[in-house]
């Protein structure tokens, strides 16, 4: 583990992993596409909080876009769409996409 790291900054990097351990386990055993379509909202802005900040806005014709920041990276990732509910669902998509890459990435890693 990195030392430089303060106590409470490791456990919540802890927190984030098995949160998403546990998320992929569901997801892969269920099947992505099922899992998420019924999900929540709130449950689904939950998990996308896990790997990143958010920025919500609405334009002056009701469009709604979100940007994400990743965490770890600093990626910046942006949707729009005039629904939130299908704004949210594209942002988890992109969630489990990137989770998915990681956990492909850290398996070759171990390999």
């Amino acid at each position: 583990m990195n030392q430089g790291l303060p106590f409470q900054q490791l456990i919540l990097q802890v927190h984030y992993i098995l949160g998403l351990r546990y998320l992929l386990n569901i997801s892969i055993s269920v099947g992505l596409q099922t899992f998420s379509h019924h999900m929540r909202n709130t449950t689904k802005l939950k998990q996308i909080l896990l790997k990143y900040d958010l920025d919500l806005s609405m334009d002056e014709e009701n469009l709604f876009k979100l940007t994400l920041v990743d965490k770890n990276t600093g990626s910046v990732t942006s949707f729009e769409h005039s629904s939130y509910s299908h704004l949210l669902s594209k942002c988890y998509s992109h969630f489990l996409k990137e989770l998915k890459m990681e956990t492909k990435i850290s398996t070759k890693i171990k390999a």
